[in-house]
């Protein structure tokens, strides 16, 4: 049978070695529409700066996120595979509509389990699980983190740089620190995901993105989106994940 594929030659080679068969390239889409999000923003030459969750975008990514994996999970069912390996995820807006498609794509294969209830969706392509099987892991899925925030520069911040603006080089440390606070709390939100599996010893391969949000109304806010993606691991002599493990996607079960 003849497959299709989005596996490098070296990810192909790898695949066999550790006796993966691929099936067919799998993808996942969903248009949503986003609903209309309040800026946070300082007032008075008393008010501080901050780190403000745009709580009605970041439920847009996740719900968005969420069913294309589940979808994506399903493709690999109609194929007859037992996992989904390469995962990637993406958002992109739809110009002209006011909308965002979000997809999830990926290789289906079989052989990726012994124990198949529904198909293992991974981030994790064939060399690195190749690596993990020499050293005694599998993989249990994919956990995802995601978000809108609002980076607010206090007024007196303003105020005091509003000056020297075009003169010379200076640090915003209301972004810097609203940047790193942001970073540092999806992590923190990734293990504590993780920590919620009593099988899971880590995630690995995780990717992290973050791009600014074009947005007119967010006046002197930063407005930013972060997506991290990883995969967490047990090792290979730990139970076989179930229906609610297989497909727990952003610390909710699909």
């Amino acid at each position: 049978m003849t497959f299709t594929s989005g596996l490098s030659c070296r990810a192909t080679a790898a695949a066999r070695i550790r006796r993966l068969v691929p099936v067919r390239r799998v993808f996942a889409n969903l248009v949503l529409q986003p609903a209309v999000q309040i800026h946070p923003r300082g007032r008075g030459p008393q008010a501080k700066g901050g780190v403000r969750e745009l709580s009605a975008w970041t439920e847009l990514r996740r719900f968005g996120r969420m069913t294309v994996l589940r979808r994506l999970s399903e493709a690999a069912m109609v194929a007859d595979a037992d996992g989904v390996v390469a995962v990637t995820l993406r958002q992109r807006r739809l110009r002209g509509l006011e909308s965002v498609e979000i997809v999830a794509e990926g290789t289906a294969v079989r052989g990726l389990t012994d124990t198949p209830v529904v198909p293992v969706v991974t981030s994790l392509g064939a060399p690195e699980l190749a690596t993990l099987a020499a050293a005694g892991y599998e993989p249990l899925g994919l956990l995802f983190e995601t978000g809108v925030w609002a980076i607010v520069p206090g007024q007196a911040t303003l105020e005091a740089y509003r000056p020297e603006l075009g003169r010379r080089n200076f640090e915003h440390p209301d972004f810097t620190a609203g940047l790193n606070e942001i970073r540092r709390g999806v992590l923190a939100r990734m293990r504590s995901q993780a920590r919620e599996r009593a099988d899971c010893a880590g995630i690995v391969g995780i990717q992290l993105g973050l791009a600014r949000e074009d947005d007119d109304r967010a006046g002197s806010s930063l407005v930013v989106s972060i997506d991290a993606i990883g995969a967490p691991i047990a090792p290979a002599h730990a139970s076989r994940p179930t229906v609610r493990t297989a497909l727990e996607l952003g610390g909710m079960t699909a």
